[in-house]
């Protein structure tokens, strides 16, 4: 199974570019684009929250249009720049293009098996033989992030009762300490508890994030949390205190490579794609 993971859109109100630098929604159909025609084209897309910037209704409504052109089924989560309410209006993830024009290529392959419940953007879904436990890392009107201990209790019940399965976890707020201080005082409040909870745990392949802008990862539990890039403006890399400052580093993906009784492999795909070229003793 090969497995895009995209984040941190923001995307704005139609016509508006993000602090007059960035076109964000361009930013979004280029990794759309990318990953439609990836060969072999990915098999499923997880977006890790801050799909929007405000939370506008107009935004969800760009952002919908956007995502009608994405052709693999995607699941994604709320980010701190999301309002649940609204994320979850938007359902836990968003149907492929040829379920929507009657092609059952994708037809039955995401299913969602549980829901947490109405307060909490968090679910349970099934692809294929992959589970994905999508968690809600959000507090209202607040950057930072938390599980809590109600939903961290639902995810050790969720990891017990799929022993032996494959699960990958995926939330906004990184489970661990960055360096990138001014991002981490907006991290995640209960990253030890959610650590403790995966130690308990083996059948976690890993952990998906985004919020930082950027890909970095580091070992949680008996696995391991990864970072997406954005798919528009990225984060300077200044370990320590300082402003959070943004760079013209191109946009990426992730792609996530999970086959049979090995491990799961990362790939950093930049966007756009650049052009290959073979050497001369290749040739």
């Amino acid at each position: 199974m090969l497995i895009a993971h995209i984040s941190d859109f923001h995307i704005l109100d139609p016509g508006e570019i993000f602090s007059g630098r960035v076109d964000t929604a361009a930013g979004l159909r280029r990794a759309i684009d990318a990953i439609n025609h990836h060969t072999p084209r990915p098999d499923l897309v997880i977006a890790t929250g801050d799909l929007v910037n405000d939370a506008t209704p107009g935004q969800y409504d760009q952002l919908r249009s956007l995502l009608s052109g994405l052709i693999p089924p995607a699941l994604f989560v709320a980010g701190n720049h999301d309002e649940r309410r609204a994320c979850a209006s938007l359902g836990f993830g968003h149907p492929s293009a040829d379920d929507r024009s009657g092609d059952s290529t994708h037809d039955g392959r995401v299913r969602i098996l549980e829901a947490m419940d109405a307060d909490q953007h968090a679910f349970v879904a099934e692809v294929d033989s992959l589970i994905v436990v999508g968690l809600d890392t959000t507090i209202p009107g607040r950057h930072d992030g938390q599980l809590g201990e109600r939903q961290l209790a639902w995810l050790d019940s969720v990891l017990s009762n799929l022993a032996g399965r494959d699960v990958l976890i995926m939330q906004h707020h990184p489970p661990f300490s960055t360096g990138l201080e001014q991002m981490d005082a907006m991290g995640l409040t209960d990253a030890q508890a959610e650590d403790t909870v995966l130690e308990r745990h083996r059948n976690v392949v890993g952990v998906l994030c985004g919020h930082l802008h950027r890909f970095i990862t580091s070992p949680i539990g008996n696995t391991v949390a990864i970072c997406a890039p954005s798919t528009g403006a990225q984060l300077a890399l200044e370990i320590g205190d300082g402003h959070p400052a943004y760079t013209d580093e191109t946009p990426a993906m992730l792609l996530h490579l999970m086959r049979p009784g090995q491990r799961l492999v990362t790939h950093v795909q930049p966007i756009p794609v650049p052009e290959s070229w073979l050497p001369h003793w290749a040739v």
